[in-house]
C-alpha cells in the first residue's frame, strides 16, 4: 500500500542535484549563500588565562557551538579534561562526532601529553586522542591533536 499525503496544497521541491552547492534560506528568488569547505570542519580550541582553562568548539569559519571555562588549580590536566567534556557535552550529538581536531595551546598540550592523554607522544606531528581521553571527554579516540598557532 502507497500511502501519499500533501499539507497546504504545497509541492515538494524536486531533487535537481544541486545539494551540498548552496543554502537557500528564503526561497526561490533568494540570494544563495554558498557552503565553503571551511564551515565543514568543527575543531576544539583549547586555551588558558592567568587562571583560568577554556576549551571552545568552533567551525573552519568562525561559527561557535560550544564554549566552557574552568579554573586551573593544582592540577591543570583534570582543569583541561574537564573544558573539553563540557564542550563536547554542549555539542551534543551528532555534531560532535564530527569533530576533526583538538587544537591545544602548548601550556595545555603539555600538561594533557604529561598525563598520557594521547597517542603518538607529546609534540608528535600525528599525536591523536587516546582511548583514555575519549572516556574522559567523549571526544572520538583517533581524533588529531594539533598545537593552536599563537603568534
Amino acid at each position: 500500500m502507497d500511502l501519499k499525503f500533501t499539507f497546504a496544497k504545497s509541492t515538494p521541491p524536486a531533487a535537481d542535484g544541486q545539494a551540498g552547492k548552496a543554502a537557500n534560506l528564503t526561497g526561490s528568488g533568494a540570494t544563495q549563500l554558498p557552503l565553503n569547505s571551511a564551515s565543514r570542519n568543527l575543531f576544539v580550541e583549547v586555551t588558558e588565562s592567568a587562571d583560568a582553562a577554556k576549551a571552545v568548539a568552533v567551525s573552519g569559519d568562525g561559527v561557535n557551538y560550544g564554549s566552557a571555562e574552568k579554573p586551573l588549580g593544582a592540577n591543570p590536566a583534570s582543569a583541561y579534561r574537564s573544558v573539553i567534556a563540557r564542550v563536547i557535552a554542549e555539542v551534543g550529538e551528532p555534531l560532535s562526532g564530527s569533530i576533526s581536531a583538538l587544537k591545544l595551546s602548548i601550556s595545555a598540550h603539555h600538561a594533557l601529553a604529561s598525563a598520557e592523554q594521547f597517542q603518538g607522544g607529546a609534540f608528535e606531528p600525528d599525536g591523536t586522542v587516546s582511548q583514555a581521553l575519549q572516556l574522559r571527554t567523549g571526544l572520538s579516540a583517533g581524533t588529531r591533536v594539533e598545537l593552536l598557532d599563537t603568534l
